[in-house]
This record gives structure tokens, C-alpha cells and sequence, in this order.
């Protein structure tokens, strides 16, 4: 009984111990085959060469011989590069869509060029434009224009030249008696003579 016991346990840790194996050997990827394209989890470490792809949908099996070619992928902008080079020239529906799976992942600015490519093709598609509007919204909104200084409402006691500020110099009349004295001084006996400038600073 308990060795019965022990090799139903051992049994049930080497099927863990594949499980994660396979787990780890798994990787995000795409595989291509002559009729139809798999998407998920890429498992290419089989000895005879098949491939498991795990999606949402479930495991499929495909025979070495019906690869035509597997990509990986590690970053939202290599998978996005693989789909999009695997469009056709002219397949707008195809970029919508990778527009729409790079919106659904907040990649704006992938979906932005999907788009573009799009509208290179079909600018008059109207799921196009809805598309436009919504990406441009998302990524005026993740990039805001820089705030302008406010400027002030009044200045001081300070004027503004050329950009810089230079101080206000304030002026004064010249009283009776000043200008009584700088005329005695115009003339001395025996001077020549002198005459002397008010300038409109001490006026």
C-alpha cells in the first residue's frame, strides 16, 4: 500500500517537473504555416521538431513539417514589427487591427503608426479616421505642451530695456540759489572764460 502510495507521488512530480519544463521552454511567439498563422506561447523544444502553441483558445500541435517560420518576440515593438511585416502591401483591415491590438496594450505611438501606414493605402476609411481621433487624443493627452511663464502684471520701480531690467535714476530741479552760483562762477576776473553746463541729470 505505501509503495503504491509512493509511486503515485512520484508519478505526480515528474508530470510537475514536465509541466514547468515545457513551461519554461515556451516562449511569446507567432507560428507561420502554409494555411493559417498561431499566435501564443511557443514551444519549438520537442525532439522531433514539432511546435506547441498555447493560446487562449487552447494547445494545437503542428507536425515539424508545416513551419514555415517562427518568430519571437520579448517587447511590444518586436511584436508589433513581426505582424506588421507580415501584412500584405495593401491590406488595410490588417493594420486596423494591429492598430487596435497596440491601442488595447496603451502602445499609442505604434498604433499612431499603424495608422499611418494605413491611411498611405485608404485614407478615406472612416473606421480610420474614428481610429485617428481617438490614438491623437491619447498621446496629446500622455504629452502635454510645456506651460508658458507667467509674465508679470505690473513692473517695480524698475524699467525694462532690451530684456533687462535697469534702475529708474530719479531727477531734481536746481534751486534759484545753485543757478545763482553757477553763473558767478561762469566768470572770474582775469579767467578765462568758462561756462559751465547744467546737465539734465541734477536739473
Amino acid at each position: 500500500m505505501l509503495r503504491r502510495q509512493w509511486a503515485v507521488g512520484f508519478l505526480g512530480i515528474v508530470g510537475l517537473l514536465l509541466t514547468a519544463s515545457a513551461a519554461l521552454a515556451a516562449k511569446k511567439g507567432l507560428v507561420v504555416t502554409p494555411n493559417q498563422t498561431f499566435e501564443g506561447d511557443v514551444d519549438d523544444s520537442a525532439p522531433d521538431g514539432r511546435v506547441i502553441v498555447t493560446s487562449k483558445d487552447g494547445k494545437i500541435t503542428i507536425p515539424k513539417g508545416q513551419v514555415l517560420k517562427k518568430y519571437f518576440f520579448d517587447t511590444p515593438r518586436q511584436e508589433f514589427d513581426v505582424k506588421m511585416g507580415l501584412l500584405a502591401p495593401n491590406d488595410v483591415t490588417g493594420r486596423l487591427r494591429l492598430a487596435q491590438w497596440a491601442m488595447g496594450n496603451k502602445e499609442y505611438a505604434l498604433a499612431k503608426e499603424a495608422l499611418d501606414s494605413a491611411a498611405k493605402i485608404d485614407a478615406t476609411n472612416a473606421q480610420l479616421k474614428s481610429l485617428q481621433d481617438t490614438v491623437n487624443k491619447q498621446l496629446a493627452a500622455a504629452n502635454p505642451p510645456a506651460s508658458q511663464p507667467a509674465r508679470p502684471a505690473t513692473q517695480g520701480a524698475e524699467a525694462v530695456a532690451g530684456g533687462h531690467h535697469e534702475p529708474v535714476v530719479a531727477k531734481r530741479q536746481v534751486t534759484a540759489a545753485e543757478v545763482n552760483r553757477l553763473r558767478q562762477m561762469e566768470w572770474q576776473t582775469g579767467d578765462k572764460a568758462v561756462r559751465a553746463r547744467i546737465t539734465p541729470e541734477i536739473r
